[in-house]
């Protein structure tokens, strides 16, 4: 998504990572992923149309409201505006500009509850933890036969 305000929303188990990026960087990102244009200003539409010629037929007019966390490429103005003031090519060129990303990362969340714990794994994720803990109980462990440990002995080492 091409946007000229990032939006961050709250969501559990998101991060965001932010970093500045190169213009070309923001480039491959939107030519890579195809893009939706939800940039809400006539200027700014006219100078990324200018920086990024061979998207320019994507990039249009477009308020919308973003309602899910998505990969973002913000076009951030490095200065402020006086508030309601409409900027054209020239004066946003003037002020300058850079360009950021913002990815969203799901995180695995800490469970409060052992239902909760459950049914954060995959069905794979479940099979292969049994699959491994009934390989474990045929080792002997060092804490006296006792099981549920991760400390083995070897047998018929020194």
């Amino acid at each position: 998504m091409l946007v000229n305000s990032p939006v961050v929303l709250p969501a559990q188990g998101i991060t965001y990572r932010v970093s500045r990026i190169e213009t070309d960087v923001a480039f491959s990102m939107l030519d890579d992923e195809g893009f939706i244009s939800a940039v809400g200003h006539a200027g700014t539409v006219e100078v990324l149309k200018a920086i990024f010629p061979a998207l320019a037929e994507n990039i249009t007019l477009n308020r919308v409201e973003i309602k899910e966390p998505s990969m973002q490429v913000v076009f951030k103005l490095k200065g402020r505006i006086p508030e309601g003031k409409v900027l054209s090519k020239a004066e946003i060129a003037q002020i300058g500009y850079e360009f950021w990303s913002i990815l969203p990362i799901k995180e695995r969340v800490a469970p409060r509850t052992a239902r909760e714990a459950i049914s954060s794994f995959s069905n794979d994720e479940i099979a292969a933890a049994l699959k491994e803990r009934e390989q474990d109980k045929d080792l002997p462990h060092a804490n006296h036969g006792r099981r549920g440990t991760n400390s083995y002995i070897k047998h018929g080492v020194d």
